[in-house]
């Protein structure tokens, strides 16, 4: 009998998964209807693709439903998991590379949403990018993306960083022979180490799909997002404190889904209060300010 019941419900399973593909396709078509019908001169392109890109959002969020699961089934995965910490296979928590930080927060878990606020100029950029290198440097690939710097911006900053050069000196052309060399060398020093930069403008739907594929095919374990309320709404008709708190919940959904720590930097005004949203903080598991007696 206990043979038939699990066939039983291998066959449910089975039927219940084609029902599933078969109303997610008559969706996909209803799309693609869609944008047939609604294409000629005279159509508003933006709201018909930002109509359709609700209705994928939709429709990805239904594959990635989790499943509601009895407790010995999360035993088992929590086993495994102390067996794969324990025997070296895998860490804790992703680290900063600070130790009095790393001492405070245990790292930054999987799953987690991080938030880094300050004032502008207080180093937020520049705590995090070290954290990028450091775990770069420990075989551990890593992801940033940047809509306040350039791509090389990141990395001359890191160069700097670590052969103590001046920013101010090398724009003036003002470094000295023995500089030019340490950050020729230090720059190509860096060069190899797995680290992905994304730079300009994007929303939250392009960190979610290029996650997605960095996951995927570079095997990244951590992202930081610089900086948060510099992502562009995904609607833009809510108002701007409904639109960075939807940013905020969807970072957090990004950090659950891969199963990676996401960091983002937070702008905050001169009395410490994050800026447009209070549900940044609701959102975020681990709130790091930093600030100047």
């Amino acid at each position: 009998s206990a043979k038939a019941a699990t066939g039983t419900t291998g066959n449910m399973e089975y039927h219940a998964r084609i029902i599933l593909e078969k109303s997610l396709l008559r969706q996909l078509i209803m799309m693609i209807t869609l944008l047939r019908e609604g294409y000629s001169p005279v159509a508003d392109v933006f709201e018909l693709v930002g109509e359709c890109e609700k209705r994928l959002i939709a429709i990805r969020s239904r594959l990635r439903r989790e499943p509601t699961v009895k407790l010995d089934h999360v035993a088992f995965e929590v086993l495994h998991e102390i067996d794969e910490i324990k025997c070296g296979q895998k860490q804790i928590g992703i680290p900063w590379g600070f130790r009095a930080l790393d001492n405070t927060v245990g790292g930054q878990e999987a799953g987690d949403l991080i938030v880094v606020k300050a004032p502008r100029k207080m180093g937020k950029s520049a705590m995090s990018i070290q954290g990028l290198f450091y775990n770069a440097k420990r075989e551990t690939p890593v992801a940033m993306f940047s809509a306040e710097m350039t791509r090389m911006q990141v990395l001359y900053r890191q160069a700097m960083i670590e052969e103590h050069i001046s920013w101010i000196d090398y724009k003036r052309g003002t470094l000295t022979e023995a500089e030019w060399t340490a950050l020729v060398k230090a720059v190509t020093r860096l060069a190899p180490l797995p680290i992905y930069i994304r730079q300009g403008m994007f929303t939250v739907r392009d960190i979610m799909a290029e996650t997605e594929n960095l996951v995927r095919n570079k095997g990244i374990k951590w992202i930081v997002v610089d900086y948060l309320q510099l992502i562009q709404p995904v609607h833009e008709k809510d108002t701007r404190e409904q639109e960075v708190s939807i940013i905020a919940r969807v970072l957090k959904e990004i950090a659950q889904k891969f199963k990676i720590p996401v960091t983002a930097i937070a702008a905050v005004n001169k009395d410490g209060a994050t800026r447009e949203s209070g549900g940044i903080e609701y959102a975020c598991d681990k709130l790091i300010t930093l600030w100047r007696d």
